[in-house]
């Protein structure tokens, strides 16, 4: 083989062909990572009137299929009401969150897209979801030593001990994990991103989060300002997925936050106070400080918390590309 022929073979083999180049190569942008399945969330509203239209009309779909899934639920637990009470709860969340997930395979399915593509399909699932419990668990201990600081809260002696403390742990363990996978799911899973196809992202972020605080209306305790306080809470938690295209953040953040109030400290979670708590706390004070009987999301120092929130959301999830 002669000099012409070797350079030729080593051009060959150091520059691909035209035919092996993706568009995104030809347009010299930045190739998508295949496990990024999660499908856009648009900032406003794209596409034609009747695109936008559909994925309005899916939301619609989701909302029913889940309200026959509720009722095949409700003939399911009509067998079940001589349960202890504890138990009862934990199934309750649990087909609660099965409902809401469900509804979101099916209408995935009726797209023929992937189920995972609505905020479950995540390859940092894991790390995303225990970096949030962390934040969960240390966003609300720097709050209340905050309130012991200044004399508004008291972390009190054990309230439960031996094995309650294991009872009641894994009790509220399933419970609040299922409670953050429902609610999650309901509010910011696939009718968020449906509806960020129809409205844009930040108004689809205001419409849920005003469903997501109707819900604690209801809730014994709970406060006006407590309300609005959750509706917040939607909106900071909703920028989590903005962030990522994923749900996991925030079904972390979510969880722990209500696991430690209920469970370790023992304070109110948006009005109610849960039996077997690992700690006796204490408040002393007025309730726009400590939250009376909301607990903290009723206290006008959460507004501080939630901007903290948003920071560390910020800083901690890389930004996801939007459109």
């Amino acid at each position: 083989m002669n000099d012409s022929e070797n350079q030729i073979e080593r051009s060959e083999r150091q520059e691909p062909s035209a035919k092996t180049l993706t568009p995104a190569a030809e347009a010299g942008t930045e190739l998508v990572p295949k496990q990024e399945t999660a499908v856009a969330l648009p900032l406003w509203g794209v596409g034609s009137p009747k695109k936008r239209l559909l994925a309005f009309g899916m939301v619609l779909a989701y909302a029913v299929i889940f309200y026959l899934l509720l009722r095949i639920v409700g003939l399911l637990l009509t067998g079940v009401r001589n349960l202890p009470a504890p138990t009862r709860n934990v199934l309750s969340e649990v087909l609660l969150a099965l409902c809401a997930i469900g509804a979101a395979f099916i209408a995935a399915k009726l797209e023929r897209r992937k189920f995972s593509s609505y905020g479950f399909g995540d390859r940092l699932a894991l790390p995303r979801f225990f970096s949030a419990s962390f934040w969960g668990f240390a966003a609300l201990t720097v709050f209340l030593l905050g309130l012991r600081v200044t004399h508004h809260y008291y972390f009190g002696g054990p309230g439960i001990h031996g094995a309650e403390i294991v009872r009641f742990g894994l009790t509220y363990l399933v419970l609040f994990l299922a409670v953050a996978f429902f609610e999650e799911s309901l509010t910011r899973g696939y009718p968020l991103f449906k509806l960020s196809e129809a409205i844009g992202f930040w108004p689809a972020v205001i419409v849920l989060s005003i469903l997501f605080a109707s819900g604690h209306i209801s809730n014994k305790g709970e406060s006006t300002f407590g309300v609005v306080a959750a509706g917040l809470f939607g909106v900071v938690i909703a920028y989590s997925i903005l962030r990522s295209g994923s749900l996991w953040w925030a079904i972390g953040f979510h969880f722990m936050w209500d696991y430690s109030e209920s469970f370790i400290y023992g304070v109110p979670d948006s009005g109610f106070v849960a039996p077997g708590h690992l700690l006796n706390p204490s408040f002393n004070g007025p309730e726009w400080i400590t939250g009376g009987t909301v607990g903290p999301e009723g206290s006008y120092f959460i507004l501080l918390g939630l901007a903290a929130l948003a920071l560390v959301i910020h800083v901690t999830l890389p930004r996801r590309k939007t459109v």
